[in-house]
């Protein structure tokens, strides 16, 4: 089985590779990184710029976050990733782009962070090419998941999406999606890409199952190895205090006897 998981790995990073290639085209590819666990969430957004995309990026945080001289330098480069991590925060308090069984309950904003590539720097005329990375850590309150049977996710249409959920847990069904592949605990696809103008965001709704037979049984064999541990500590302890009887038996017949022998020499002098 874990041959199988790390061969469904390989194929999802094939394809996202795939996705990062077609940008050099299209200029401009985003990729959603979602990874689940028990207690909580990691969404890491990548987006691929390329061509003329890539001059439109370094004009911008050149006006709207440096001095305007043509020129991207790290400091605007740090200030364009401040700005985006604000821009998320802010965003997200808005409107969260994850809630549980139709709900934001229980879901908390951990962690946000932008990292942009230094290949961004230089004259704002030059086209490049360079991979930017957004993340959001989601903490999920106790048994929040487990108690769920669905998971609803926010992304920009055509974008492409990939999902791990814990172990145990099987994919139902899905909505939203563009050419969608399942295997067990893995999803991958595309947000739908919306025909409608002006739409910004699209949605996608996953059923989900989780199996927690598997990990009461772990639990149960835990117990049982902890007791045979135990109770061989037990019959260790019995057994070492059955082998210190005989010696001070032993001992105690080894003193009489010399007592006798002490008190037979007395006499025989006396």
């Amino acid at each position: 089985m874990t041959i199988i998981k790390e061969l469904i790995r390989t194929i999802l990073i094939f394809l996202f590779a795939a996705q990062l290639t077609g940008s050099a085209i299209a200029g401009y590819e985003c990729s959603n990184l979602v990874t689940i666990y028990p207690d909580s969430m990691e969404w890491q957004y990548v987006e691929v710029i390329s061509g003329q995309q890539s001059c439109e990026f370094k004009n911008k945080t050149d006006n709207l976050h440096g001095n305007k001289d043509g020129f991207v330098s790290t400091w605007e480069l740090m200030e364009n990733e401040k700005y985006h991590r604000d821009t998320i925060r802010n965003a997200l308090k808005v409107e969260m782009d994850v809630r549980i069984d139709n709900s934001t309950e229980g879901i908390t904003v951990e962690d946000i962070d932008a990292s942009f590539s230094v290949d961004a720097l230089g004259p704002v005329d030059t086209q490049t090419s360079f991979t930017n990375t957004y993340y959001v850590i989601y903490g999920l309150k106790d048994d929040l998941l487990t108690n769920g049977s669905t998971i609803w996710l926010q992304g920009e249409p055509g974008s492409f999406l990939s999902v791990e959920f814990p172990n145990n847990t099987q994919i139902i069904s899905c909505e939203g999606i563009d050419n969608v592949s399942i295997h067990e605990n893995l999803l991958s696809g595309r947000f739908n890409d919306s025909t409608e103008e002006n739409v910004v965001w699209v949605d996608v709704m996953i059923n989900y199952y989780i199996n927690m037979t598997s990990g009461i049984i772990d639990q149960v064999d835990d117990m049982d190895n902890m007791s045979n541990m135990v109770n061989g500590s037990n019959m260790s302890l019995d057994n070492t205090s059955s082998t210190q009887s005989p010696f001070l038996g032993n001992t105690w017949i080894i003193l009489i006897l010399l007592i006798l022998v002490l008190f037979m020499k007395k006499v025989n002098y006396s």
